[in-house]
């Protein structure tokens, strides 16, 4: 499955997202950017790291956005993630 990903910049990407067992592994399909780093959260599991934002939340079905730190909306852990 693959799932689109934007950056605050407006950088955007696809990843693949691969399941095995219960973790889900991750596959950077674009060109990585500095941008894209640490962790994932998708369907309240984490992912594994890929390419330096450090907060991504789920916006809608297959959308995922990265969020800045200082983003009030990752104040709750099943919407964001910490490196």
């Amino acid at each position: 499955m693959k799932i689109k990903v934007r950056s605050l910049n407006g950088k955007k990407a696809m990843i693949e997202v691969e399941e095995k067992d219960t973790i889900l592994h991750v596959l950077l399909l674009a060109e990585p950017h500095k941008a894209f780093q640490s962790e994932l959260l998708y369907q309240g599991r984490r992912l594994e790291k890929f390419c330096t934002i450090e907060y991504y939340k789920i916006v809608d079905g297959d959308h995922l956005q990265i969020v800045d730190a200082s983003d009030p909306n990752c104040s709750s852990p099943e919407n964001c993630v910490t490196n």
